[in-house]
């Protein structure tokens, strides 16, 4: 007897046929690749360094927290897709955590050692000792003095330098962390709290809905962007507070989202099926009403991560966001203040911006023809 498939797996049959989500999917996978090789890429430290006695890898010894987090991360989402392509969607669910939890106790434990760049040539002129660099010789923050605002082309910086000498290859690189961590982080935020407060309102209706509705009609009042300008005016910016802020304002639409689903599912047979057997109400809530809610509730997520990556790429062109963090934003910002020697500091991060917001667009709405019934199966 053939089982026939379910919802999940019939939706993401639906999901893969689609072009524009397949190039959606594709640009987010390239930005993971991107995060997670940078140090491979771009790095003032040697990879490897050889020599009569053995060898060893500066770049891993520089390895912060951060790093290890990143490489950790494309590690993991490999090894899912190389068994899921096998078709062991439950080894790869599996060994993707293990590796994301080794991923956060290796990142704990990371301690990098400061290695002084000046001695590398020093090194390297050793009898029998050979240094293999990255294509790109410098880090995202070294300064380069003999190369400040260079256009792209320039030999050792293929896409120039900023306007105190940093390489805009490194940069770019570096800022493709940024703009999936703000957008994953955010998003994932603002999905969780409207799920939560929209599942609550729905379910127990009366003053509950009533209260929980007021809050929601209350925070979508204030404009998230002049909230989240006015509290990075006063507060010492960091990449932490640009997510949580970003979070904590664009929650509402996910809120009445569910609200709605959840109202209309309480009322279908297979609730009442369940209150018949006695089964709890929260129980039949998070079990049963929830999962049949997560479709509209992933495609707004995946939409919101597009409205985060935006605002944070605004917030950080407006000169709000964290000063030591590689971003597109700054990039941005940089570029305006350089015009018209800076133009490639403009074009090339608004690009970025732009193709990234464009891809989980396109993811969006991949999902939601995905998860929609009613729908035509159009590639």
């Amino acid at each position: 007897m053939t089982r026939e498939p379910g919802f999940w797996s019939d939706s993401l049959t639906r999901f893969r046929r689609a072009r524009g989500a397949r190039v959606g999917v594709l640009w987010v996978g390239l930005l993971l690749v991107c995060a997670g090789l940078a140090p491979w890429v771009a790095n003032e430290h040697p990879l490897r360094v050889s020599h009569a006695d053995g060898s060893w890898w500066p770049v891993l010894e520089a390895y912060t927290p951060e790093d290890v987090g990143w490489s950790g991360a494309l590690l993991a989402w490999i090894v899912w897709m190389g068994l899921a392509r096998l078709g062991r969607s439950r080894a790869a669910r599996v060994a993707g955590l293990l590796v994301l939890a080794a991923t956060a106790v290796t990142a704990a434990r990371a301690d990098p050692v400061n290695l002084a760049p000046n001695d590398w040539g020093e090194i390297g002129a050793r009898d029998g000792t050979s240094l293999a660099w990255a294509p790109i010789r410098h880090g995202p923050g070294e300064i380069d003095k003999d190369a400040v605002l260079v256009a792209p082309g320039v030999p050792g910086h293929p896409l120039g330098t900023d306007a105190i000498g940093r390489d805009v290859t490194a940069r770019l690189l570096h800022g493709a962390r940024t703009s999936l961590l703000v957008g994953l982080v955010a998003a994932g935020t603002a999905t969780l709290i409207g799920l939560v407060v929209g599942a609550l309102a729905g379910w127990y209706r009366g003053r509950v809905d009533a209260f929980l509705s007021w809050v929601v009609q209350v925070v979508a009042c204030f404009p998230a962007i002049v909230l989240v300008i006015t509290v990075c005016a006063f507060m010492r910016p960091s990449l932490l507070l640009v997510m949580l802020l970003i979070g904590l304002t664009g929650w509402t639409e996910t809120a009445r989202l569910v609200r709605g689903e959840v109202m209309r599912l309480r009322e279908l047979a297979f609730v009442e099926s369940a209150r018949a057997l006695g089964t709890p109400g929260i129980r039949i809530l998070v079990r049963h009403v929830l999962p049949h809610a997560m479709g509209p509730v992933i495609v707004q997520a995946a939409l919101a991560v597009a409205g985060a990556v935006m605002l944070e790429s605004a917030l950080a062109f407006l000169g709000l966001g964290p000063v030591d963090t590689p971003s597109w934003g700054r990039l941005l910002q940089e570029g305006r203040d350089a015009l018209p020697n800076g133009g490639h500091l403009v074009l090339l991060p608004g690009l970025l911006v732009f193709f990234t917001i464009c891809a989980w667009n396109l993811v969006g709405e991949g999902l939601r023809d995905a998860t929609d019934p009613h729908a035509e199966d159009v590639p």
